[in-house]
């Protein structure tokens, strides 16, 4: 009988401390535990990034080996990564994006 894969979603610790000084009842939270959920539905819903795009930074310090963003609201971005250690798929949030234009700027667009 095949062995289930449990989805957990999780972040790293600077998006963790970005998201915990959110209001509780703010929007962009509210937003953000949305998609959490849905990631534990489904873990490859975003759009995947190319790795030759892939900021550096992100490989040093979280070790990445895929890359995906999600589109919110006004132009905003939220990229996330998928590990998988034995039967735990855990998406990690990485970094949160207020603009468009900050978006572009770590990833070597502008």
């Amino acid at each position: 009988m095949p062995s289930s894969v449990e989805n957990e979603v999780g972040s790293v610790p600077e998006f963790h401390k970005f998201y915990s000084e959110r209001a509780k009842d703010s929007a962009l939270k509210r937003e953000i535990e949305d998609i959490g959920g849905e990631l534990k539905r489904r873990p490859m819903m975003g759009i995947k990034i190319p790795q030759d795009r892939w900021p550096e930074i992100y490989v040093r310090e979280y070790g990445i080996t895929n890359l995906f963003k999600i589109d919110l609201s006004g132009g905003r971005r939220l990229v996330y990564d998928i590990q998988r250690v034995k039967q735990v798929r855990r998406m990690r949030f990485i970094e949160y994006f207020p603009t468009h234009g900050a978006y572009e700027k770590r990833f070597g667009y502008k």
